[in-house]
């Protein structure tokens, strides 16, 4: 059931009852309630009266009814009376009022759920819970353009409180077009956005796009991505991470973008931290290494540096080295913006050969170290996962 029609329904009957009304999960977590700022915390008695696994019952000052789902997920409707002490009951036509409340809610998520649509179609294919063979069917009964060049967008807050209904809001409000874009939420954090880009599919096989036109198409999906950065930000003060899947010109091949999506998120998250939108198909040797098994990193590693210890390079010599490499190796330009030295330059260069036997200077070393830099730290991240 979406989350913008269950808050509708907790707000009409609050303001027909007066009284606090809210919608919570069998463990207690608030998916609407009419006093906004109680959205996504967590109610300790609704938990309380799910472990009694009765229908309904008055405890602690709340009116709880159950809301039974036969296929499983119940969920719990409540009021907050006040003035009615603890060992007495409510009068009845607050609870005749609760049952009518828990019986509306009960109904608009069945019709929901029973009713097609294009969310839940969509969800069907990012989560592969939709046989291949009735995509193409399923397209056309919902009158979609199964030909249409889409991408998708993996949107994941990041090192915030969570706030699915804040972040499921700000996507519906820029992308309102459930035409041709759909939005998914996945969990607390994390949504899908299946995009439909404006260039149409080139009609015959052998008319390709100019580079000029997937320059732009480019241009276009990363600036979706900016545009949700800062939306999130603005509206929500929450930072998110977004990875942007290939276009795709079949609507069978979504599934596919979307794991791209967050498979650049979590390449990122290694390599790139520093960014808030990762492409997927901008991630270069990134991508490559991390497909690689973790014996093979490590052989890696022992092969370029043999018996020379490799350890952890001060933040000096890291800004040294990133910056020689985005001045291609060039020396000089590399001091001039350091602001050091040429020779003071040459000196720490001689000190990373020492240290590792590859001199910068020599294109094939200074891409052997660029690896295997990138090599220890996907290993580093590995085993901080393990821990």
């Amino acid at each position: 059931m979406p989350l913008k029609q269950l808050q509708e329904a907790v707000d009409q009957a609050a303001g027909i009852t007066g009284f606090e009304t809210g919608i919570t999960d069998f463990s207690g977590n608030i998916m609407a309630c009419s006093v906004k700022s109680r959205n996504t915390s967590t109610e300790k008695w609704a938990a309380e009266f799910a472990y009694l696994g009765v229908t309904e019952a008055f405890v602690a000052g709340y009116l709880f009814r159950r809301i039974v789902k036969k296929s499983g997920g119940d969920l719990i409707a409540f009021f907050k009376i006040d003035g009615v002490p603890a060992e007495s009951e409510p009068d009845i036509s607050i609870k005749k009022m609760i049952r009518l409340f828990a019986s509306t809610v009960s109904g608009i998520r069945s019709e929901a759920e029973e009713k097609p649509d294009k969310s839940t179609f969509f969800r069907s294919i990012i989560t592969e819970n939709i046989l291949p063979g009735d995509i193409s069917l399923r397209a056309r009964e919902l009158r979609l353009d199964a030909d249409a060049v889409m991408t998708a967008y993996c949107v994941k807050i990041v090192g915030a409180e969570k706030n699915s209904a804040g972040l499921y809001d700000v996507l519906i409000n820029l992308f309102p077009n459930k035409n041709k874009d759909h939005v998914i939420l996945l969990d607390d954090s994390t949504a899908a956005l299946v995009k439909e880009l404006k260039e149409p599919r080139p009609v015959q096989a052998s008319s390709y796009m100019s580079d000029k036109m997937q320059q732009e198409m480019e241009d276009e999906m990363t600036a979706i991505a900016g545009t949700i950065s800062s939306m999130l930000i603005s509206e929500l003060m929450v930072r998110a991470q977004i990875g942007i899947g290939s276009r795709v010109h079949d609507i069978r091949e979504i599934a596919r973008s979307f794991r791209e999506a967050q498979t650049a998120i979590a390449i990122g998250n290694i390599f790139e931290n520093d960014k808030t939108v990762v492409d997927y198909n901008k991630l270069g040797i990134a991508r490559l290494i991390y497909q690689l098994p973790l014996t093979l990193c490590r052989l890696f590693l022992k092969e370029v540096f043999k018996d020379r210890p490799y350890e952890d390079f001060d933040s000096e010599t890291v800004l040294t080295i990133r910056k020689f490499y985005e001045n291609n190796l060039n020396v000089s330009e590399t001091a001039r913006q350091l602001y050091i030295h040429r020779n003071t330059l040459i000196y720490r260069i001689d000190k990373i050969e020492k240290q590792t036997g590859l001199d910068l200077r020599k294109f094939e070393d200074a891409v052997i170290l660029k690896v295997a830099m990138m090599v220890k730290k996907y290993l580093d991240s590995c085993s901080n996962q393990a821990q």
